[in-house]
């Protein structure tokens, strides 16, 4: 008698937390490969479009050639960032600029989406939530950066590609997803409560 209301309440479970566990999930790991796609695309008269410059090194032992600047995800911006700050300690004149602060920003909205997909694959819809909201504000912040002084400035030689849209968009279904999934555990544990009643 006591064990059929049990297996109804965990059908209940699984039944009112699977899907929006699921759309997190997917969502979260869609979110850590969108910094593997291209964030920015170089305008066609750029000059890392010329087949002259595309071997030459931005910076000397940075890594980053012309030709990664001409579709590059928003991880390599961050190395192009870093490798501006890195020469930059060298000079006499160094001092704290913006390509240090947006290098951290990026490194920082890496790290929180991938805790945002550990708490998702966790199905903690709380922390899923809040790691994605926060990631979704770095992006609009560096975004902005982008728009105002960045690659994607007017005059600039770049304009947005579908890595930025991904990043935006998908952090933005991420939290819709954690706060769907915190609804539905909240919905799952009154429906429970009210079966064992």
């Amino acid at each position: 008698m006591e064990s059929q209301p049990a297996s109804n309440i965990e059908k209940i479970k699984k039944q009112t937390v699977m899907v929006p566990s699921v759309v997190a999930i997917i969502a979260a790991i869609l979110l850590c490969v969108s910094y593997f796609l291209p964030f920015t695309v170089a305008k066609d008269d750029s000059i890392v479009t010329s087949q002259f410059a595309q071997s030459f090194e931005i910076y000397e032992g940075s890594g980053v050639t012309a030709s990664d600047l001409a579709n590059p995800s928003i991880i390599t911006w961050a190395r192009f960032y870093k490798a501006y700050c890195d020469r930059l300690e060298k000079s006499v004149t160094s001092d704290l600029n913006d390509y240090s602060a947006v290098f951290w920003l990026i490194v920082v909205s890496g790290a929180l989406a991938v805790l945002a997909l550990l708490f998702a694959l966790l199905r903690k819809a709380t922390p899923t939530a809040l790691f994605a909201l926060a990631n979704l504000g770095l992006m609009l912040l560096i975004s902005q950066y982008f728009e105002d002084y960045g690659p994607v400035s007017s005059g600039a030689a770049s304009n947005w590609a579908f890595g930025h849209v991904a990043l935006l968009g998908f952090a933005a279904v991420l939290v819709a997803a954690g706060i769907w999934l915190f609804i539905s555990k909240w919905r799952q544990k009154h429906l429970a409560l009210g079966q064992q009643q």
